[in-house]
């Protein structure tokens, strides 16, 4: 990889990346239906461009850091269900381009509060490809060329509130909320309408206690506080079982912890 720096002063840094990645092929694990689904998968290569800045307030307490990229794949390496088969196995989508954004800011205000607000801006498409598809409604084969890859959100957006309350002189409170929100988006590369995730936005809560400097704490937790039902994974198996696997995510779930560092 190379990778070019620019510090004007010691709040303030920029920079460009180019870098080489590889993944090497090999036979998918899962369990195979058909003779064709035993074909090995090729290696996937990526050629990647980053420009990015990061940015601070003289007395650390405001951060601002962004990137714009570009990843260029050959052979981009993904598990789904291909045609007709019974089966979901890794192997190669095609040739992807991706281009994305993504910010943060993270604010000090007080001694107490601790603040952070995420943004990612994806555009993802397969540009060449040799799989193609029947459709479900019959018909003649359609190629994926065109297509966004799994889980690649338009926008995402992420942020967290944390305040400290002192508890005496010797223990200290943290209290949490922090949400994500997620874009609508395709769960594998056939990118069939009805196994698409919806958007959703997930809140949740947390409360640790524990001594100021000592080594354990204790905690509670409410995680998907809606109990929003969203999607996280998904296979194409309709043409070739007549059914579709969904993956959903957690429901609302509460918990304790402890925690002790040695």
């Amino acid at each position: 990889s190379l990778v070019l720096k620019y510090t004007p002063s010691d709040n303030a840094m920029y920079y460009l990346r180019i870098a080489e990645g590889f993944r090497s092929g090999g036979f998918s694990s899962a369990v195979i239906f058909s003779q064709d689904a035993l074909e090995p998968y090729e290696p996937e290569e990526l050629l990647a461009y980053e420009v990015g800045l990061k940015l601070s307030s003289s007395d650390n307490r405001l951060r601002f850091d962004s990137s714009a990229f570009y990843y260029d794949y050959q052979g981009f390496q993904a598990t789904f269900v291909r045609a007709n088969e019974a089966n979901a196995r890794l192997q190669n989508a095609g040739d992807v381009e991706i281009y994305g954004l993504e910010a943060s800011l993270d604010w000090l205000p007080t001694e107490q509060w601790d603040l952070n607000l995420g943004l990612s801006l994806l555009d993802s498409e397969i540009v060449s490809t040799s799989v193609v598809l029947p459709p479900l409604d019959g018909g003649p084969e359609v190629t994926i060329a065109g297509n966004e890859i799994p889980n690649a959100p338009g926008f995402s957006i992420n942020g967290r509130a944390r305040y400290y309350l002192p508890l005496g002189s010797s223990f200290l409170a943290a209290l949490q909320a922090d949400f994500t929100s997620v874009d609508e988006h395709f769960l594998e590369p056939n990118n069939r309408e009805v196994l698409k995730a919806d958007s959703y936005t997930l809140v949740n809560a947390r409360v640790e206690v524990g001594p100021r400097e000592g080594p354990w704490r204790v905690s509670a937790f409410v995680r998907n506080i809606g109990d929003e039902v969203y999607r996280t994974a998904a296979q194409d198996l309709a043409l070739a079982l007549g059914f579709n696997e969904m993956v959903l995510g957690f429901p609302r779930t509460w918990g304790l912890q402890f925690e002790y560092q040695f």
